[in-house]
């Protein structure tokens, strides 16, 4: 894969450094797909209720399927700010 080619034609460190920064931006990833998951599905973060008691969570983002929907969500809006900003 990707990180096989790049670490095969560059040096360890550098190599090491790309890894630790893939590996962290796969967690900033997860933590903001899941944390947004946490609020839309159940209303809370960290345990802690953010909404009153009129909120009613959307169950759809607890499921499973829920995932899918933000992570295109998610998708959709990164494009639109790289098309705003002309980043490639």
């Amino acid at each position: 894969g990707r990180a096989e080619a790049f670490a095969g034609k560059r040096p360890v460190l550098r190599s090491l450094f790309d890894g630790l920064g893939m590996g962290l931006g796969f967690t900033l990833a997860l933590l903001i797909l899941s944390s947004i998951r946490e609020i839309f599905g159940k209303g809370t973060f960290f345990g802690v209720e953010l909404f009153g008691l009129g909120f009613k969570p959307m169950q759809v983002f607890a499921a499973p399927s829920g995932a899918f929907i933000i992570l295109g969500l998610l998708l959709a809006l990164t494009n639109i700010i790289y098309k705003r900003l002309n980043i490639e």
